[in-house]
């Protein structure tokens, strides 16, 4: 866990609030504008138009010509308009882009300067303190909010050049400990990897990943794994509960049954083997069985921490 001292004070909360504001993030998002070639043959339909008019004029009368001629104008007025707002939107869109494959490219100069830390280069993490410009130019484009992610990354940069500075090794390790964990650990949406991933995915035009915990493999994991294992959880936990003076953190509890059900070689060599080998898949399953206990079990959680029942 942090020290206090690198934990976020009341002013770093204000800054905070503060440039989100000046930023005006929110959660409208707006659609991507009109393909330029979409625009184009919009404006080839009403040329073809204007042209098939002007040779077949001698079939109308003039009452129809200058009714189909008003009805061009009018046309080529609508268009006229709103290749001017798309084009407005077409430059944001290429803007958003641009800066979502920048903000890509900073985010992996950071996590390789961090790597190249935990091999011994005691060199501050370099990185642009205008970053939230970029994720503020592409915001609006992107199908999901990646803010919290990005925010807890630099606030760990931060932290990591503050160890640096004080050549404070001890603390440095532990604040690149606890970023590893929530890489791994951590049962968020996204991590900063996954964000990364996919603000490059979007600066190439390409879908965004969704959620581990909507994908159907990660539902289909959970499923099988609620109706085939909760009852060997129950068995784990009472056996650690006991071993433990009869109630412990649920974290606790969690990882003791994750490292123990993982040595099913049923589990861990069927179908769900690559869910069963991440830790955050494994937590959120596990304390979903927690959440399900009910009257009759022998044990029951409050308030974060397991009890057996008396």
């Amino acid at each position: 866990m942090l020290n206090k001292k690198n934990k976020l004070k009341i002013d770093d909360v204000e800054n905070l609030e503060s440039v989100m504001s000046s930023h005006n993030f929110n959660i409208i998002r707006n659609n991507k504008p009109f393909p330029f070639r979409g625009v184009m043959s919009i404006f080839a339909l009403i040329v073809v138009g204007l042209v098939m008019l002007i040779i077949f004029a001698e079939n109308f009368t003039n009452k129809q010509i200058n009714f189909l001629g008003i009805m061009g104008a009018t046309f080529i007025s609508f268009f006229a308009v709103f290749y001017t707002i798309n084009k407005e939107g077409r430059d944001s869109y290429i803007l958003a882009k641009k800066s979502a494959a920048v903000l890509s490219k900073i985010l992996e100069s950071v996590d390789n300067q961090i790597s190249r830390i935990e091999n011994g280069m005691l060199y501050p993490v370099i990185y642009p303190k205008n970053w939230l410009d970029y994720y503020g130019n592409c915001s609006f484009y992107l199908e999901y909010d990646y803010m919290e992610y990005l925010f807890r990354e630099f606030e760990i940069i931060d932290k990591i050049n503050y160890c640096i500075k004080k050549n404070d090794k001890e603390e440095l390790l532990e604040v690149i400990k606890y970023r590893r964990k929530i890489l791994t650990d951590w049962n968020t949406d996204y991590d900063i990897l996954t964000t990364r991933l996919n603000l490059s995915s979007f600066s190439i035009g390409m879908n965004e990943i969704i959620s581990w915990r909507f994908q159907k493999s990660y539902k289909d994991f959970e499923k099988f794994f609620i109706e085939n294992y909760s009852d060997k959880v129950k068995e784990l936990t009472m056996e650690y509960l006991k071993k433990n003076n009869n109630s412990c953190d649920v974290n606790l509890a969690l990882y003791y049954v994750m490292d123990k059900i993982r040595e099913d070689s049923d589990l861990k060599d069927g179908s769900y083997k690559f869910e069963v080998i991440e830790n955050k898949k494994m937590v959120n399953t596990i304390f979903k069985v927690y959440l399900s206990l009910q009257e009759d079990d022998l044990f029951y959680l409050c308030w974060g921490e397991l009890h057996l029942n008396e």
